[in-house]
């Protein structure tokens, strides 16, 4: 059975003391960021350069990047893809946020297959960056979020409808996992559906493990043995959570 309020209200505020690395080539969107998320409880490194920008986010870990797609020297994508491929880079794998005056459909779906987690469109307000804070900036996620998929896919009754379909896909990869991961372009392809499926059915945790593995992929790395035990973890915890989840909503209505 959907908890809906429960899962709101355990998300209701943002991890307070999150680290977050702030990147805008123009002052007054960055002081305004720097402001927001210093009211919201974070420690916020505010970046005017990509070149600093690069340099902060390669030698220190922060919890969420904010970065704007459009910099001198490069903005949101070039930043990444320097710390996608730096063999030490200490945030290559935080929630990164891109922001642009130009937040269109396709330009979102773009930015997440760079690897971002959202793509946030400007001017915004505190209370989208709390919204962010609170999805990305909280860890552990939970691993069934209701309040999240509902609000991806819009309603309680079909949100039940996708989990029973995440749950058949999970098994199955489940049991072939091993022969998965050794045909790492099959597994990235099937990485690339699972993350959607993921966000519809709020199984947050195994989305942010699955943005995790795609990044590592499209580096051009092999995942390691940790990251693929933690993701086989994970995955193991979401079937038992949808199963639980389908038992509790009860057998169909008799006609």
């Amino acid at each position: 059975m959907l908890k809906t309020q429960t899962a709101t209200s355990a998300r209701a505020q943002p991890q307070q003391g999150l680290r977050v690395l702030v990147a805008d080539d123009d002052p007054t969107t960055l002081d305004f960021c720097r402001a927001a998320l210093e009211a919201l409880h974070c420690h916020v490194t505010a970046c005017i350069s990509h070149s600093e920008a690069v340099r902060q986010a390669t030698t220190r870990r922060f919890d969420l990047l904010l970065l704007d797609c459009r910099m001198p020297g490069g903005g949101a994508a070039s930043i990444m893809h320097a710390l996608l491929h730096h063999p030490h880079a200490a945030s290559a794998r935080s929630p990164a946020i891109a922001t642009t005056a130009g937040a269109d459909a396709a330009t979102r779906q773009h930015m997440r297959q760079l690897g971002f987690v959202e793509l946030l469109g400007k001017p915004f307000e505190v209370a989208q960056l709390r919204a962010l804070l609170n999805r990305f900036g909280r860890s552990p996620a939970l691993i069934l979020d209701d309040a999240e998929a509902i609000a991806s896919s819009g309603d309680a009754t079909i949100t039940r409808a996708l989990r029973g379909l995440l749950r058949d896909e999970l098994a199955q990869l489940a049991q072939e996992f091993d022969t998965l991961v050794l045909d790492i372009d099959a597994f990235g392809d099937l990485l690339h559906r699972l993350r959607s499926a993921c966000g519809f059915c709020g199984a947050m945790q195994l989305q942010h493990l699955t943005i995790d593995l795609q990044r590592t992929i499209r580096a051009g790395h092999i995942p390691a043995r940790d990251d693929l035990e933690a993701f086989h973890r994970t995955l193991m915890a979401t079937i038992a959570a949808l199963k639980l989840d389908g038992h509790e909503q009860g057998p169909p209505a008799a006609a």
